[in-house]
This record gives structure tokens, sequence and C-alpha cells, in this order.
């Protein structure tokens, strides 16, 4: 169960289209990540290649903060084929 589901971003192909829009990418699919409490985290299908999207939930981290888990992750892709390399870490849609 999500932490204060009523902050929660809900991902719906309409919801990721308006992200994905931003950075010239087409929609295709999604599948939500089904761990965590605290994010919305999807694997999403464009026409360009596969990505994965994370939405914090509002009032949860601020841009600095963000950008730390960014370069940690970064830093931890090297030692496993496991994690994506993370190439924009933030977008905003209105509070």
């Amino acid at each position: 169960m999500k932490i204060e589901p009523d902050k929660q971003f809900v991902a719906t192909a309409e919801s990721l289209s308006a992200i994905l829009n931003q950075y010239g990418l087409d929609y295709s699919s999604h599948l939500e990540a089904s761990s965590g409490i605290e994010n919305c985290t999807s694997i999403v299908k464009t026409r360009q290649g596969d990505y994965v999207v994370r939405v914090y939930r509002q009032g949860n981290k601020n841009l600095e903060e963000i950008n730390v888990e960014v370069d940690f992750v970064n830093y931890l892709r090297p030692e496993s084929r496991n994690l994506f390399k993370i190439k924009r870490a933030f977008v905003t849609l209105g509070v």
C-alpha cells in the first residue's frame, strides 16, 4: 500500500503521455512497478525505446534530494546490469 495514496500520481496512458511529450517521446504502453510505497514508478514503452518514469509524491523530495538519488543510482550502475542510466531527473506538472 502506498503512503498517502491521495497524493500519489496516477499512471495512466494520458498522464504518462503528458510527461513523455515534453521530451519528444511517443507513449506506447506501460507497466506500473509493484514495489515502492512512496513514489509511482512505471516501465514505459515508447516508439523511441523503453524508459522508467518515476513521479515523486507531492512535497516528498526537492530537486536537490532527487539529484542525490540520481547520482547514487548512476554511481552504482557500472556494477549492476539491473540499473537504468538516468538521463533526466525532474519533471513537474504543477501541484
